[in-house]
């Protein structure tokens, strides 16, 4: 065969080695970015859902922190009845007596 014809059949093989690499890189490429796309949208769907647990997190620090100082106060009226207790009964049965609390 002629050099020319080599030369010929070489560049239109070539030509087409490239087209056709093309052709699949630029698939690859979309089917790439496409699966990125998924990716940010599954990445966004958590965010969403970790903020939704933030909120939720803050809400119940706070109920316990109320439940925490109701239960303080609740605590310190009941000593404070106790301490009244105490004072009625040195009133009176004096302070050294034996009292029914103190048996």
């Amino acid at each position: 065969m002629e050099s020319s014809v080599v030369v010929a059949i070489i560049s239109v093989v070539g030509a087409g080695l490239i087209a056709g690499l093309g052709y699949f890189m630029k698939h690859l490429v979309d089917g790439i970015g496409a699966k990125i796309d998924r990716l940010e949208a599954r990445v966004d769907r958590l965010e969403e859902g970790l903020n939704d647990l933030r909120v939720v997190v803050a809400k119940i620090a706070a109920t316990q922190q109320d439940h925490s100082a109701k239960l303080q106060h609740m605590m310190d009226h009941m000593m404070s009845h106790g301490e009244r207790i105490s004072a009625l009964e040195v009133a009176t049965f004096g302070a050294g007596a034996k009292t029914p609390t103190s048996a």
